[in-house]
């Protein structure tokens, strides 16, 4: 990953920042990936392509960050979920993250649009702090089932179960709703995830 070239310490730096990472939203948001550059993101922020390079490298660096903050909300509400529901049958912890994932995706469909589609960005997935957060918990939820769903790798299970959910929500938000409805890709995504796991199976 690559690093930002010097931490913003001081108040002033840390605004300029902010400035720097607020326009690299709106642009992202509006305009897409492809007007996403340092002159563009330079110009929208008010501040020089040098001030830029204070802070950030390059557009690489930007999106990092940009797609780190993302993630550790994401990270931070996915958990809070999973905490809240952690006395409830594996279907219904499902169903909840699901409903989470597409309201999250629905809010700031935009934003993750134009982040998924750089690469750099998807270079990352599989070994994002964050979701190895997740899978961990995806994988205290299903170890007590874990014989009787006939799972033999419980880590692999987690991995696949959690970017199944995290995916299909997504594409269901930017592709599905539109054509089937929102009850309707809701109930797509969470029975794709029970049935992928034999949670359909399992009541409590």
């Amino acid at each position: 990953m690559t690093l930002t070239r010097r931490a913003p310490s001081q108040s002033r730096s840390k605004k300029t920042v902010d400035r720097i990472l607020d326009a690299a939203r709106s642009i992202l948001s509006k305009e897409g990936a492809g007007a996403f550059n340092t002159n563009r993101i330079a110009q929208a922020a008010g501040v020089s392509v040098g001030s830029l390079y204070e802070y950030f490298p390059d557009k690489d660096a930007i999106i990092d960050r940009i797609s780190e903050e993302i993630a550790k909300k994401e990270t931070e509400e996915v958990l809070d979920l999973l905490r809240k529901k952690s006395g409830d049958s594996p279907a219904m912890v499902v169903e909840s993250v699901v409903g989470l994932l597409l309201d999250l995706y629905r809010t700031h469909l935009s934003l993750y649009r134009g982040v998924r589609t750089i690469r750099a960005v998807r270079e990352n997935v599989g070994t994002r702090p964050a979701e190895q957060v997740i899978m961990e918990e995806v994988r205290s939820i299903l170890a007590p089932y874990a014989k009787k769903l006939g799972i033999v790798d419980l880590e692999r299970t987690s991995f696949t179960l959690f970017h199944l959910v995290e995916s299909l929500s997504f594409q269901m938000v930017e592709h599905g709703e539109g054509r089937w409805g929102k009850k309707r890709c809701r109930e797509e995504v969470v029975q794709a995830a029970l049935r992928y796991a034999g949670l359909d199976h399992i009541k409590s």
